[in-house]
């Protein structure tokens, strides 16, 4: 038996399946420990798959992968499914596991001067405010993950705003200093016809 992705087959090996089956997938990392009901059911292989031959039918099964063992930079979503097969048939069970790309980073201002501690961070587009950082001293903010380009917002504590732009090679390894980026001061418009009559 085998599962296509990206133009690309993985077999899974195993005896001959004429019940429910399922096909676990832990994003192409290898190595990660797959629980079913508690118990070590194997391990993803090279491809970051693992076969399960013998699911229950119309009954639930719940499968997990061990979080405390995954590589120390990889982040898991959900690390339990539950599912619920018909009689015959594979199903896919998919974890998320992101590998993350911290980073540390210098902010500066439009003069070259450090942001001042306790100027709060976040990330444009997210509301998450587990998400907001704080500056350190000389600027210094920890990146959790620069895996791609983006754009933070800062408010310093006088309430002066700016946006910084990062982006860091892909060749710079994880938990390196990335070096100072600008943070470009927010200006408002003015409108012209403030003030003007109708």
């Amino acid at each position: 038996m085998g599962h296509s992705e990206g133009g690309r087959s993985a077999p899974l090996l195993g005896n001959r399946i004429d019940g429910a089956y399922g096909i676990v997938e832990t994003s192409a990392l290898p190595g990660v420990p797959i629980l079913a009901e508690n118990r070590l059911a194997g391990h993803s292989n090279a491809g970051g798959r693992l076969l399960l031959p013998r699911l229950r039918p119309f009954q639930l099964n719940r499968i997990a992968i061990d979080p405390l063992a995954l590589p120390d930079l990889a982040l898991a979503g959900e690390d339990r499914a539950e599912i619920r097969p018909g009689g015959t048939g594979a199903f896919r069970i998919g974890f998320r596991i992101d590998m993350q790309r911290p980073y540390l980073v210098t902010l500066v201002d439009d003069t070259g001067d450090p942001l001042p501690p306790g100027t709060m961070v976040e990330t444009e587009g997210q509301d998450d405010a587990d998400a907001e950082m704080l500056v350190g001293y000389g600027g210094a903010l920890f990146l959790p993950d620069g895996s791609h380009a983006l754009t933070l917002m800062a408010r310093r504590p006088d309430g002066r705003a700016c946006s910084i732009a990062i982006h860091i090679p892909a060749d710079l390894p994880p938990l390196s200093d990335a070096g100072r980026f600008t943070c470009a001061r927010l200006t408002v418009a003015s409108n012209a016809h403030d003030g003007a009559r109708p």
